[in-house]
């Protein structure tokens, strides 16, 4: 509510206000630098605001894949896909939620073609894209933050990524 963020003397957000429902589905559309990445870092809790108040229903999930993501160091893919999504070898969980997750992991590892044994270090692109995507639906996220999601994939992966997403409902039919 009337969130404000600058960086210098360019204003991101000049007395912005968002409303998310359950089930919507937004696109944001704008220029490089118009702060695009820098509205999903607020909304996830990583960016600040210079002013105004964000307000987020309690325990809610969010997860963010980042337009370059970031891969921990790790000996492979799996491990390192494992620190992103905080369910390393020092993360706590129960061991029905590790399972739970470690299972979400596998099935979308495949269905986005992810060699789980590749060395993070050596991904291109597209498989930190595929990793990170992979590792984003395994944590079942209630909201999903995709920053340039097709950025490095290729036509299956689009493909698989549309799949995956919820569909909408079409809007009802205006009133007569």
């Amino acid at each position: 509510v009337d969130a404000e963020l600058a960086y210098g003397l360019t204003p991101l957000l000049d007395r912005a206000a968002l409303l998310i429902e359950d089930g919507e589905r937004i696109g944001v559309i704008g220029r490089n630098g118009t702060g695009k990445s820098s509205l999903f870092g607020v909304l996830a809790g990583r960016v600040a605001l210079d002013d105004g108040a964000l307000h987020r229903r309690d325990g809610l999930r969010i997860v963010v894949v980042e337009q370059e993501p970031e891969l921990p160091a790790a000996e492979t893919l799996l491990d390192s896909l494992r620190r992103r999504a905080g369910y390393g070898p020092d993360d706590v969980h129960d061991e029905r939620d590790r399972w739970r997750f470690e299972a979400r992991l596998a099935e979308y590892l495949d269905r986005f073609g992810v060699r789980a044994d590749g060395d993070p270090a050596k991904a291109s692109g597209g498989e930190r894209k595929r990793g990170a995507l992979a590792a984003a639906f395994a944590l079942d996220p209630e909201l999903l933050l995709l920053d340039e999601p097709t950025n490095h994939l290729d036509v299956d992966a689009i493909a698989r990524l549309e799949e995956l997403l919820p569909k909408v409902p079409p809007p009802p039919p205006p009133p007569p």
